[in-house]
């Protein structure tokens, strides 16, 4: 059935509220479970928990982008219910996923011998065992993957938010059990291997039962135009997911191998913090995404364009004020929590957040860009920004420590940002770029405002009060109203500010008279 500009907002914005609720939840029991987590095992453990997760995500670069090309490919045939072209694209995603489950067991062997050479005082024989395990961990998640993409397709991930609380609330008390009685971080990561196949096999019975196209029943080929199509699209993906990787997962690798592996567990509580609040707004980017592709098979580009800068205020706003209370509030948070010996230098944790708050700014036109598949033209820029991000990393780590990783993140974050709207305007819209960097610039200058402001008040307060639970509490509700009001009375002439609350006031509306009904 094709979806109609409400349907797809309403898709959209149930999506996000379910997502959301599923990373809230999820987040207080993170928090907690961690500085459990701390206290007991220490830093080396929670900077080889993180290590690893990178490590092979780096590795996972052999998806090549195949997920992310298949399901572009899939909109057009949901929005036409066609189901024979739509099994044939699941049946090649799940044919394809197979082979890089191989490759990647070949690669994660590959990489064992340089285990012995990250600082730490873990035995290396240890260390093997663990890594297995995570590799262990990452190939289940291929098994069935291709379900999961089409029900998101469909804009229907909601509907397996239930499985992901249970498992994820199920797999975290456990773990804290296991920790908290035997203090054993090998049992502790059994736990969560064996309630990560428990979530997959619940999952994909799930789907199959309900959507029967997933079973692949009868299926036919896909047709030469839509393989070629596909690996156009791979060919450009396999650049941008190769570089990407090599940008957001070579940090931790940089600080385990030149600085130490402790250190990395210390910034790994902050970085759980920014993980944290990349779970909500990654949601809202899920959710989007799906509806943006529908939108742009279906509308013209003028109304893509009216939709994408909507999008785009509100998604300043959400940065902005993420990035203003993780500079503000994580250090406080992170000293009550787990300790004043694992706090970081301010400056440390300002370029660490505001690489977050740069790095968000491009999710608009990233949407818009993987929506309309125009994967090729920006390419060789984000070839670019993994270079630039290496190599200034490594220098700047020198001098500044683990200061000039995040330095590095910067500078490579700064020429995909700079790029990519250049690209994708003049390519796709046929239109200059600079309105879009002249609101860019606005956009950054009233959070640079926001934090300033937020910042002076919090350190205020906190010089008067001292650090504790209370004055704590006193700071969050300081940095919840000082920037919103701030960017309030900024933006108060702004339209799209005002098509924002009207969206808002409809969607309440629209919730009270179901409440009523």
């Amino acid at each position: 059935m094709v979806e109609t500009k409400n349907s797809r907002l309403k898709n959209s914005v149930y999506n996000a509220a379910m997502a959301i609720f599923n990373t809230v939840l999820m987040s207080f029991l993170g928090i907690a479970s961690r500085a459990i987590f701390v206290r007991i095992l220490g830093d080396e453990l929670i900077g080889v928990n993180s290590l690893f997760s990178d490590f092979l995500a780096l590795i996972s670069f052999t998806e090549l982008g195949f997920g992310t090309a298949i399901t572009v490919s899939l909109y057009k045939p949901i929005s036409q219910d066609n189901f024979d072209e739509i099994k044939a694209l699941l049946n090649l995603y799940r044919k394809i996923y197979s082979g890089i489950m191989g490759i990647i067991i070949l690669l994660s062997f590959c990489f064992i011998p340089f285990l012995k050479y990250i600082k730490t005082d873990i035995p290396f024989a240890d260390l093997r065992i663990y890594y297995f395990i995570f590799v262990f961990n990452n190939i289940i998640g291929y098994f069935g993957a291709y379900r999961e993409a089409y029900i998101s397709a469909r804009q229907q991930a909601r509907k397996i938010i239930a499985f992901d609380t249970f498992f994820q609330v199920s797999t975290t008390l456990l773990q804290l059990a296991a920790v908290i009685t035997t203090k054993n971080f090998l049992l502790y990561l059994l736990v969560n291997s064996a309630l990560i196949v428990g979530r997959k096999i619940a999952v994909n019975i799930y789907i199959a039962s309900r959507y029967p196209e997933t079973r692949l029943k009868n299926v036919s080929s896909v047709s030469n135009r839509q393989q070629k199509d596909i690996v156009r699209k791979v060919k450009a993906l396999a650049v941008h997911k190769i570089a990407n990787l090599s940008i957001s997962q070579t940090d931790s690798i940089i600080v385990s191998y030149v600085i130490g592996l402790a250190w990395w567990g210390i910034t790994s509580n902050y970085l759980m913090l920014k993980n944290t609040i990349s779970g909500f707004t990654m949601q809202i980017y899920s959710a989007i995404l799906p509806g943006m592709g529908d939108l742009v098979a279906s509308e013209d580009k003028n109304v893509q364009l009216k939709t994408f800068r909507l999008y785009d205020f509100i998604n300043n706003w959400l940065y902005s004020f993420c990035f203003v209370a993780l500079a503000v509030l994580s250090t406080p948070f992170v000293s009550l929590l787990y300790g004043r010996e694992r706090v970081m230098p301010r400056t440390t944790v300002f370029v660490l957040f505001f690489n977050f708050y740069l790095a968000g700014l491009r999710d608009p036109v990233s949407v818009l860009r993987e929506a309309s598949g125009a994967f090729e033209n920006d390419k060789l820029f984000t070839v670019l920004s993994a270079i630039v991000n290496l190599v200034t990393s490594l220098v700047f780590v020198q001098i500044l420590g683990i200061t000039g990783v995040f330095l590095g993140t910067v500078c490579s974050t700064l020429v995909v940002l700079m790029a990519r709207p250049v690209v994708l305007f003049g390519s796709v819209y046929n239109m200059s770029s600079m309105w879009y960097f002249k609101i860019m610039a606005l956009q950054v200058l009233s959070a640079m405002a926001g934090y300033a402001v937020t910042s002076f008040a919090v350190n205020s307060i906190l010089r008067v009060l001292g650090l504790g639970f209370a004055s704590f509490f006193v700071c969050t509700a300081v940095t919840a109203l000082l920037p919103n009001v701030l960017w309030l009375i900024l933006y108060r002439k702004n339209e799209n500010l005002k098509m924002a609350f009207g969206i808002l006031k409809n969607f309440l509306k629209r919730g009270t008279d179901n409440g009523q009904a």
